[in-house]
């Protein structure tokens, strides 16, 4: 069966590369400031909570700002929200080496570089890949997303070793500068073909049907179309989708951000604790594409199932690691905890391009992700505050399994969310 909606693959092919490496910087550069936890309280004696704010002000402004990215993607085409996001979390980034101040440290870091974020990431990734892939839409999202846990690999331990060499003042200078230098690149880049050219895709097919799984008996639709974001808000499934982001989010940030902090605290090295980190992005990355191409295979509700129970017994394993900070517990709680990390992403993504299609779906995608950013400014400035208020991770890792648990509820409570089918009262 083809993958393609033209008969030009590598043009398709091309198209999810500059989406992949767009996720690449945004989750990436983004992720970054957890290996810039321990400089910044090291110099400016911030408590806990005070630092992770800083993460938590990224991520509610990510979400903020997704709807404003969905409605540039829909208005000027990605490469519009691509250039806006480039600028943004540059700037802020270049900013950041001359900082001082915890609200300086809010603006820039946090503000300007969650709306870059949201401008670089998976909603004007949605809105493109949704034009050149069809019948395994499903698989290529999960492709596009693997350049998130890719960024977090690469971009993540590198960013160690500047601030190990340049401090972290001279760190931020380098990110920013490299961002920067990337807004010639996307401006220059072939839009006329990858976009402006490229006719908007029909209303996409239901994968087919898998045996035993989750899916409707026969292809066909998603069901009404629903023509604006005031309709999507009165579906059940929305807010489904909604909750799946908040809860996931809430679970995974509120350990991510303190992960490095935490493994320094058992004894492992600052390298290390950002090797570990790092890691953690590279099985996300195989977990993201795995995911994808799941769906097509058994079904939603146990892809998104199996993943959860794969983040619970990472959560498990690294709370363990508190009494036996062995590195073999370590090794098990990494590759659990990482292929998991962003396997929900591709089925949320994969649901809005089938139940949300046409010219509005970048908005609707981008209210969507509103869900992923408040859950993780929530969940990582919640995981501060127990910290600070308990002196210890034992709080932290029980409030990342009830979320990660209340996440997975929603697959089970809408039947809409596993067949991809809208039904009447969803």
């Amino acid at each position: 069966m083809a993958v393609f909606t033209t008969f030009a693959p590598s043009t398709a092919i091309t198209v999810l590369g500059v989406a992949f490496g767009m996720n690449l910087l945004a989750r990436g550069v983004g992720e970054t400031y957890a290996i810039f936890l321990l400089p910044l309280g090291d110099e400016f004696n911030w408590s806990r909570s005070e630092l992770t704010s800083v993460y938590s002000v990224l991520m509610v402004a990510q979400g903020f700002a997704s709807p404003l990215a969905g409605s540039i993607a829909d208005r000027f085409g990605p490469q519009g929200s691509y250039l806006f996001g480039l600028v943004c979390l540059g700037g802020g980034y270049l900013l950041a080496a001359r900082l001082d101040s915890l609200w300086q440290f809010y603006l820039c870091v946090g503000v300007l570089g969650g709306i870059g974020a949201a401008s670089l990431g998976m909603i004007p990734t949605q809105v493109l890949i949704s034009r050149w892939f069809r019948t395994r839409l499903a698989t290529a999202i999960g492709v596009a997303y693997a350049g998130l846990g890719s960024g977090i690999i690469l971009i993540v331990p590198l960013t160690q070793i500047a601030i190990d060499d340049l401090g972290w003042r001279g760190a931020y200078t380098l990110l920013g500068t490299v961002l920067l230098s990337l807004v010639l690149l996307i401006a220059i880049a072939p839009w006329d073909k990858w976009w402006r050219k490229r006719r908007e895709a029909p209303p996409i097919p239901a994968p087919p049907q898998a045996t035993g799984v989750d899916h409707e008996p026969r292809p066909g639709s998603a069901g009404p179309r629903v023509r604006s974001l005031r309709d999507a808000l009165r579906e059940r499934i929305f807010w489904g989708l909604f909750g799946i982001l908040f809860f996931t989010s809430c679970s995974i940030f509120s350990l991510t951000i303190q992960l490095p902090a935490y493994l320094v605290s058992l004894g492992y090295s600052a390298v290390a604790a950002a090797t570990a980190f790092g890691a953690l992005g590279l099985l996300s990355t195989a977990g993201m594409v795995l995911s994808g191409s799941s769906v097509d295979r058994i079904g939603r509700r146990s892809t998104a199932t199996a993943a959860y129970i794969f983040t619970l017994a990472g959560l498990a394993l690294f709370w363990s690691m508190a009494f036996l900070p062995a590195i073999g517990i370590l090794v098990f709680a990494v590759a659990f905890f990482g292929v998991s990390m962003g396997s929900r992403g591709p089925i949320v993504s994969e649901l809005a391009a089938r139940l949300y299609p046409g010219g509005r779906g970048g908005g609707i995608y981008g209210v969507l992700v509103l869900g992923m950013g408040f859950g993780a400014g929530a969940g990582s400035q919640i995981s501060g505050l127990l910290f600070d208020w308990t002196g210890g991770y034992a709080a932290v890792f029980a409030f990342s399994m009830a979320s990660a648990l209340l996440g997975m509820a929603w697959f089970w409570l809408i039947p809409a969310l596993a067949t991809g089918k809208r039904q009447r009262g969803a």
